[in-house]
């Protein structure tokens, strides 16, 4: 915490907009598996999968 912050308040909410904005991005690079497509995948023969 700094005792004496010079930071307006318009920067203070810009800093954390754009902090919240990399949690967001970097969630969103996170490729995951949708349900369908884990349930799919249950069902695929091992032969005709890809290697």
């Amino acid at each position: 915490m700094r005792l004496f912050d010079k930071r307006t308040p318009f920067q203070k909410e810009w800093e954390k907009l754009e902090a919240q904005e990399q949690k967001f991005l970097q969630k969103r690079l996170e490729k995951k598996d949708s349900i369908l497509n884990q349930k799919l995948e249950e069902k695929i023969p091992p032969k005709f999968k890809k290697k």
